[in-house]
């Protein structure tokens, strides 16, 4: 049995969702739970793996429903792993139910959270109408109970509904004011009918507006909350070729029942794919079950049916309406999700990318092209960067002060 290095797992851990996010790719929900023997062959898979320290991501569904599940993975793992093996958690939640008590576990066990929070009332109102009020609670009780997680572990996601695009600039604003350290956006997939011309000319507006604060939020703080904005001057080159982790070896989603995909968004167990003629295309990208003895080597040999699928592959023939990919100065910062065209149900090409998720890459990475880099440590430590304005007015109160 040839063990891969296996980076990341990720459990859908249930079917059950305590929201109706109305542009949820999850269509097909059931209240199902993930029993204790898959979720022991997940855990002890991952516990096999040659990587030094592989990450569990807790999904769902909505995992929080699942706390008691989580708990007993936890424990399960610990007992089991070896001393100089660590495995990191992450918990991917709609924020809904992070109680004291949720909290306080997940700051216990080190947790990182991946908040999926898409801003101001009306903006939020997409998933639920209650749920701005529940999400903002959530995120002062973080802030409060686990400092640790709420400044170094936490990432808000922003899933973009065309809808919600004219309340971008004043979402994004909102997050940066409650000092969330780390901010993503995404489009939602699926979509092409309602982003409209108006529309994406919209949405450079508001991303130009939020460029615009993330650069006064820098100058004053050194910070860049808007992960697409983050880049060092000794960055490592962007990758070329493989659009997405999904045509690697490294990361595996393990759905309900034990089946497993290359990520999420091929698990079957609680969507329908809008676009069933594609949905053939992406079955080599089909792991097999978790506790089959196979396991590994089919693991091994994904990124060989990856290219098969001709879906994974920045080649000649993938495009949008804006043009070919292979021919786009940021083909190599492109995070369009390569199986959005599943979503798409009049496209029957696997080569296609949807338009508005192109657009809305090239404007944010046009964007980023123009923001400043930002310093390292040694730089601001060795007089070579200016400080922060705040940090610059703080030293001159201190000196005056003495």
């Amino acid at each position: 049995m040839r063990r891969v290095p296996l980076r990341m797992m990720t459990l859908a851990l249930t079917g059950a969702c305590n929201l109706k996010c109305r542009y949820c790719y999850q269509n097909a929900k059931t209240g199902r739970p993930m029993s204790c023997a898959v979720l022991r062959a997940a855990a002890d898979r991952l516990l096999e793996s040659t990587d030094p320290g592989p990450e569990l991501v807790f999904a769902g569904g909505e995992p929080l429903l699942a706390l008691g599940t989580i708990r007993h993975a936890v424990q399960y793992i610990e007992r089991r792993r070896s001393r100089d093996s660590p495995v990191r958690y992450n918990l991917a939640t709609n924020g809904t139910l992070l109680s004291s008590e949720a909290i306080a576990f997940l700051r216990e066990r080190r947790f990182a959270i991946q908040l999926s929070f898409d801003g101001v009332p009306p903006a939020q109102s997409m998933r639920g109408a209650r749920s701005f009020t529940l999400v903002d609670a959530a995120l002062d009780r973080l802030r409060l109970q686990a400092p640790e997680i709420f400044w170094r572990r936490l990432t808000v996601g922003v899933t973009l509904d065309a809808n919600a695009v004219p309340y971008l600039a004043e979402s994004f604003r909102y997050f940066v004011d409650r000092h969330v350290p780390a901010i993503a956006i995404a489009p939602v997939n699926g979509q092409s009918t309602t982003w409209t011309p108006h529309v994406l000319e919209t949405l450079e507006q508001q991303l130009t507006e939020i460029v615009r604060i993330s650069r006064r939020h820098f100058v004053d703080t050194g910070r860049v909350p808007l992960a697409a904005l983050q880049r060092t001057a000794n960055e490592p080159r962007a990758r070329r070729g493989a659009l997405c982790g999904a045509a690697t070896s490294g990361n595996v989603t393990v759905d309900l029942d034990g089946e497993t995909y290359a990520c999420p968004f091929l698990a079957e167990s609680s969507q329908r794919f809008a676009n069933p003629r594609l949905a053939a295309t992406v079955q080599p990208m089909r792991v097999g079950h978790i506790a089959h003895p196979d396991f590994w080597r089919r693991l091994a040999q994904l990124p060989a049916r990856a290219e098969d699928t001709r879906m994974f592959r920045i080649g000649p023939d993938r495009r949008s309406l804006h043009g070919r990919c292979i021919e786009c100065p940021y083909r190599a910062e492109c995070t369009a999700c390569p199986v959005s065209v599943l979503s798409e149900p009049e496209w029957d090409d696997v080569q296609r990318i949807p338009d508005y998720i192109c657009a809305f890459n090239w404007t944010l990475m046009s964007l980023r092209r123009k923001f400043p880099v930002q310093p390292d440590a040694a730089a601001l430590l060795q007089g070579r960067a200016a400080k922060p304005r705040l940090v610059r007015e703080l030293l001159e109160k201190a000196e005056a002060a003495r």
